[in-house]
């Protein structure tokens, strides 16, 4: 199994690859591209395509025209997919697409030799261990022989205002990834909890970021998928923002992010060496995405401002029936959501999901300010003698 590589096409031709749809209904196009994701490709050619929507209304928006790119997975991913729609802008600029985590403190040489010797006796264990949990996770998911086979998604593009995300998770001691994370896990566990779920039962989000490796002469190994846990056991809003911190935290401070990815291309390269695809069937309780821009200031495309970015994503009919994803741009936090009919058969039900992420993240600010005002009452009071105990949410 070796390493591909781009090469030239003898038989390129622009006009298979590029299209125009001058079509003005918003109700013809919405159906257009809904069910684009599940339109093959044309056979012997390259596996994407860019359709031009020159007549696009968008309502309260300035949009009057779209741009959809399309690529097969196998192509890119989202991480080479955001690089090359920055180098396709026209204001380019040196902005590096990462996740917004904690950064590690310098290391000592005390914890270089405990990471070598938690690489080699502790790494490999705790992966399987995670790998594992998430066959045992709270099934949100469909068994694959009671799906529909059909989608519905719904996307907000302006959920949430990224300077009301960075004040909460500010407030909370927390950064935006560990809050994100919050929200879609308390919205599942509200609706788990209208469904009758098991809530003793943690779910697992299969959580993908980007790699910590990849090659220069592909698009493809920017990502890396981590079962991380979602507390549904917890009932306490507060105290599950303060495990998924920890989560973080350690995820990003310790050797099992590479034990994921060392998984991931290890499934990778059986699959391709056998020619089969090794999917888990009905793996994980949903799978999660937080997609940053870094960009206060919005894309220009021949001068024309990009007003927003709109995710189509689809679905892997042998695993998770459910994908979210939240995609910063613009100063707006924009939340998509795909899953099986069979999950929810009405796009008014995901935009529900939707609201209640941003409700959950919305509690999590008013527990966090009425904490503060408490620390500060205690300050103002003046006795010594007063102590005021409360629960502190912190990535430590």
């Amino acid at each position: 199994m070796g390493t591909l590589f781009w090469k030239k096409s003898p038989t390129f031709q622009l006009a298979q690859h590029v299209t125009l749809n001058e079509e003005s209904d918003p109700a013809k196009i919405q159906q257009f591209l809904d069910t684009l994701s599940e339109t093959p490709y044309p056979k012997g050619l390259p596996l994407w395509e860019c359709v031009s929507f020159p007549n696009y209304p968008r309502g309260n928006y300035d949009t009057k025209s779209a741009l959809v790119f399309r690529l097969h997975h196998t192509v890119t991913d989202v991480y080479g997919l955001l690089t090359l729609l920055h180098d396709f802008f026209d204001n380019k600029d040196s902005e590096k697409y990462q996740e917004n985590f904690t950064n590690s403190k310098p290391s000592k040489w005390t914890t270089n030799i405990w990471n070598v010797f938690q690489l080699i006796f502790v790494t490999p264990t705790e992966a399987i261990f995670y790998l594992l949990k998430g066959i045992d996770s709270n099934p949100l998911t469909l068994k694959a022989f009671r799906r529909s086979g059909e989608v519905v998604r719904c996307h907000n593009p302006v959920a949430m205002e990224m300077k009301n995300l960075k004040r909460i998770s500010h407030a909370a001691r927390t950064d935006n990834t560990a809050l994100m994370f919050a929200g879609v896990a308390g919205a599942v566990r509200r609706i788990m909890k209208e469904r009758g779920g098991n809530l003793n039962l943690d779910a697992t989000s299969l959580y993908t970021l980007r790699s910590i490796s990849s090659h220069p002469g592909t698009m493809m190994n920017n990502l890396t998928t981590a079962p991380l846990r979602m507390p549904l056991s917890e009932e306490k809003t507060d105290q599950r923002l303060i495990q998924i911190s920890e989560q973080f935290r350690y995820l990003f401070n310790s050797n099992k992010l590479l034990g994921a990815a060392a998984i991931c291309r290890g499934l990778g390269l059986i699959s391709g060496t056998l020619r089969k695809d090794l999917t888990f069937a009905n793996y994980g309780t949903l799978l999660h995405s937080n997609v940053p821009s870094f960009r206060e200031n919005r894309y220009e495309l021949l001068v024309n401002p990009v007003e927003q970015f709109v995710p189509i994503t689809a679905l892997c009919q042998k695993s998770c029936a459910i994908s979210i994803m939240s995609i910063s741009y613009n100063g707006k936090m924009g939340i998509s959501i795909t899953a099986d009919k069979a999950l929810f058969g009405r796009k008014v039900d995901l935009e529900r999901f939707i609201n209640q992420i941003i409700n959950e993240i919305s509690e999590i600010g008013d527990i966090s300010w009425e904490r503060e005002k408490v620390e500060i009452r205690g300050y103002d009071s003046g006795y010594a003698s007063v102590t005021v105990k409360i629960p502190v949410m912190t990535t430590r």
